[in-house]
């Protein structure tokens, strides 16, 4: 079969395969929290670090689910430089990063303020559901590597690495896979106003990937944005003076 006949029925079942892994990883997820409560294994643990828990080993089921099946399957083993790993970072990474988080709170600023006037049934405003409380203490330590730290990592990995790889390795072009990529991500966020803008987030991450062949530009630019939203959401609420 012809690359251009091939590329629409890998689009179509990467998609779908994406969407059963997250939702079976979910399950999982829940199902294995759930029988650790019943057997009283999470009495030590408050709801907030019992969240990050369960956000963690949610990657990490997402991750096996979405790679290991079709390595174990279909003997697809992704190398380091399909996921966008195999070398260090590089000074370029960090300027890609820099100027592809200023681009983004450009665009997306354009974005939302064109959805508020002409799609209103979108609430831009409807504050995101990280299912956190106001940490304290080690807690917000925990909540910081989650949101930071592993959080922008496994993202990155999962969608502007495997996802991403595998599409550009199949010959689908760079917006192509970038709006399959994008959407995905948008959708996997689970709300119309915070899936609209990290879409956005993901096309400028998408781009970092591209030029320079690496996820490192894509997880810079996730670390910050998501470091001034942990800031935002968790450090100026308690700051003296600050509403």
């Amino acid at each position: 079969m012809p690359q251009w006949q091939r590329q629409p029925l890998l689009i179509i079942g990467l998609t779908l395969w994406s969407v059963i892994a997250l939702l079976a990883a979910a399950i999982l997820d829940n199902l294995l929290f759930w029988a650790l409560s019943q057997l009283g294994a999470l009495q030590v643990f408050s709801a907030n670090t019992t969240t990050v828990l369960e956000g963690i080993v949610l990657y990490a089921i997402m991750l096996g689910i979405l790679v290991g099946v079709p390595w174990m399957v279909l003997k697809f083993k992704p190398n380091r430089q399909l996921l966008g790993i195999d070398r260090l970072l590089r000074w370029i990474d960090i300027g890609m990063a820099l100027s592809g988080l200023v681009l983004y709170f450009i665009v997306a600023g354009i974005v939302m303020w064109l959805v508020s006037l002409y799609i209103p049934q979108v609430d831009i405003a409807q504050a995101q559901d990280t299912g956190i409380s106001m940490p304290f203490g080690f807690e917000r330590i925990f909540v910081f590597l989650l949101f930071v730290v592993i959080g922008p990592i496994m993202e990155e990995l999962l969608f502007r690495g495997y996802l991403y790889g595998v599409l550009r390795k199949n010959g689908v072009s760079f917006v192509l896979t970038t709006l399959v990529v994008s959407i995905l991500f948008g959708a996997a966020h689970g709300q119309w106003n915070v899936g609209i803008n990290v879409a956005i987030l993901s096309v400028m991450m998408c781009i970092g990937r591209e030029v320079t062949g690496s996820i490192w530009p894509g997880i810079l630019i996730h670390m910050m944005k998501n470091g001034i939203a942990f800031y935002v959401l968790f450090v100026t609420p308690l700051l003296p003076g600050i509403q």
